[in-house]
């Protein structure tokens, strides 16, 4: 069939051409040509949302707006639990479901639109919050956090595949910039949190908190739908479930250090039990104002701007597993801090390291599955990552929920600081550094005959 848009028409006409009309070449050629306009469109929407993240945290926003309205440890626990479980669960049905579709637009703006969906109604929640009664609102919350959190599951794979596609070079660049420019808006909202919770009561703080972050989403939103995807080339047959999973199952049992890898790194998960009541627990024990829910989210913005560079540099020359050790030290010390802080001076320092270790683990959590030798694609690696990690990540919070209700926040402190020690030392002592590994690899290939 001969192409009937030419690239070039196309970008100037915003017009895809079909799937089936597209050669490799003509392919290779409309990437060319949109090249710019793309990377651009995706730097420009994935620095908004950080912006929207900023206003939408889980550990210090949503942690303040739930502690609000119940005492039960469990239910702020809950909010992470939701957040992690929610946007993991959907990718990997939504990853087999791409494999065969060489368009991933309908998917791309069908997340995106949910995501905002979500945030529309935390927006009229809060605003009708007052002629609500508080279990009311907490279950109506929950629910709609839920689909929130799911819609970004839905959304993530489909931007990764597109982002495949579109931006098949620089992608590095295009990170670290991305990374670079989002912190500083993260910064910028922080700012505003503090602002608004200075001058505003509860729960008029959220509202304006929520109606923000819906209004530079709706922005993001116009940026991804002016995208212009690439389509095909074809791709191949969905592989079946079990064949997906055995080829799991070969893998674990042959690559025992990727095996020891997630053994730590499930284990350094239990630190993560401590994160959700930081906030609640130092607002109470110190009696502090609603501002300080800014103050705190400015120190966690302003922790992953300084120290994604860092963790890049680390990660680029000596491997991102000693990124990911270095980054859950952070973490535990951070716990220590909190356990025994007699001051709200000392959660300065337990804030910028949560944002210090969150830094290093979304920076080198994926990176270090691509310097792991294996046979198999980095995606299986990917997926068997997030299918180990992600249901303990999420169960964590609601176990430390239900040990701070029995105990108190002091001991989940100290159990999320020892065990994450530990599992810290660990990953240090078992797993082979993959990068070094490879690198040595490839010296011997080099100057193999």
């Amino acid at each position: 069939m001969e192409l009937t848009t030419t690239p070039l028409e196309a970008r100037k006409q915003d017009v895809t051409p079909e799937p089936s009309a597209v050669s490799q070449e003509d392919y290779e050629r409309f990437v060319s040509v949109n090249y710019r306009w793309n990377f651009a469109g995706v730097l420009v929407e994935s620095s908004l949302y950080s912006f929207v993240s900023s206003l939408l945290s889980v550990y210090t926003v949503l942690a303040y707006y739930v502690g609000q309205l119940t005492d039960s440890r469990v239910l702020v626990g809950l909010v992470p639990a939701i957040s992690i479980g929610g946007f993991f669960l959907p990718q990997l049905i939504t990853a087999k479901a791409l494999q065969s579709k060489p368009r991933t637009r309908p998917y791309l703006i069908t997340g995106a639109a949910l995501q905002r969906l979500g945030i529309l109604g935390l927006l009229i929640l809060a605003s009708v919050q007052p002629v609500i009664v508080p279990q009311v609102t907490l279950v109506l919350f929950f629910l709609i956090f839920t689909f929130y959190s799911a819609a970004s599951g839905i959304y993530y794979p489909a931007f990764g595949d597109f982002v495949g596609k579109a931006i098949p070079r620089r992608k590095g660049m295009l990170l670290g910039t991305s990374h670079f420019v989002g912190g500083l808006l993260s910064l910028l909202g922080a700012s505003l949190l503090t602002y608004l919770f200075a001058r505003l009561d509860y729960p008029r703080d959220t509202q304006y908190a929520f109606g923000i972050a819906f209004l530079a989403s709706l922005i993001s939103l116009a940026v991804i739908v002016k995208w212009r995807e690439p389509p095909g080339p074809t791709k191949s047959e969905v592989a079946s479930w079990s064949s997906f999973f055995a080829s799991i199952s070969l893998l674990l049992r042959h690559h025992a250090n990727f095996r020891k890898y997630l053994l730590w790194r499930a284990a350094m998960t239990v630190g993560g039990m401590a994160l959700p009541f930081y906030l609640v627990y130092v607002m109470g024990r110190f009696d502090l104002s609603a501002s300080h829910v800014g103050v705190f989210t400015l120190l966690v913005a302003i922790s992953q701007v300084i120290m994604n560079p860092i963790w890049g540099w680390i990660g680029d020359r000596r491997g991102h597993l000693n990124v990911i050790v270095l980054a859950s030290l952070f973490g535990a010390v951070g716990a220590i801090l909190a356990a025994v802080g007699q001051s709200a001076v000392l959660f300065y320092p337990v804030f910028w390291g949560t944002g210090a270790m969150l830094s290093g683990f979304q920076m080198a959590g994926l990176n270090i599955l691509y310097e792991f030798d294996s046979s198999q694609e980095p995606s299986t690696l990917i997926a068997i990552s997030a299918t180990v990690l992600s249901p303990l990540s999420a169960l964590v919070p609601i176990v430390g929920g239900v040990l701070a209700s029995s105990m108190g926040y002091v001991p989940v402190f100290w159990i999320a600081a020892t065990v994450q020690a530990i599992s810290t030392f660990g990953l240090a002592i078992a797993v082979k550094n993959p990068a070094l590994t490879g690198r040595q690899k490839n010296k011997g290939a080099a100057g193999t005959p």
